[in-house]
């Protein structure tokens, strides 16, 4: 049985209070992560550009690529997440009004990524990961090597979330408080 009707009622929920949320600016949470020897050390990592009230993760990738870590972006193709390196180069709105890297810009296969910033809708303290529901980060992370660090408001810390088999977990989980998981 989908867990299709909480699922949808747990994300109206969750998106609402985000909207509602005053925007704050990412350098906390940029240092949270940069307090972590596994994503300061980071040769190669991942990111998103934050919408619809998501928190930002931009300052924790101009300070990874200022201490010369590779950055990429996903971009929407199809059902799946390309992830593209990322320099600072303007970004073109693309598929869900979404800003992401220009599909010129070289490929980066997130099998060699070491840690990748993932958001979501809500997360428990124990990685489950409620996402927008088109499973394009699910397929991302089921494919993924390296660490998969959940990005959210502490609001979108829930005591549980439902999950159906193809929902993929995060290994650590930080929010603009601080670690809930891994750190």
């Amino acid at each position: 049985m989908s867990a299709a009707g909480p699922k949808s009622a747990l994300r109206a929920l969750l998106r609402a209070q985000r909207a509602a949320h005053p925007p704050v600016h990412g350098a906390p949470l940029s240092a949270h992560l940069e307090a972590v020897p596994r994503w300061r050390d980071a040769a190669r990592v991942a990111g998103f550009v934050a919408v619809r009230g998501e928190l930002a993760v931009t300052d924790a990738l101009h300070a990874a690529r200022a201490r010369g870590a590779t950055v990429a972006l996903p971009r929407v193709v199809g059902r799946e997440l390309v992830f593209h390196l990322w320099s600072g180069e303007p970004l073109v709105v693309g598929a869900y009004g979404i800003p992401e890297p220009a599909p010129t810009l070289p490929v980066v296969d997130v099998a060699t990524l070491d840690v990748i910033l993932v958001p979501g809708v809500a997360f428990t303290a124990a990685g489950a990961r409620l996402g927008q529901g088109g499973g394009y980060y699910d397929r991302v992370l089921g494919a993924r090597r390296g660490l998969a660090v959940g990005v959210g408001w502490s609001f979108q810390v829930v005591a549980s979330v439902p999950t159906d088999p193809w929902d993929q977990p995060v290994d650590a989980l930080v929010t603009e408080a601080g670690w809930v998981l891994g750190g």
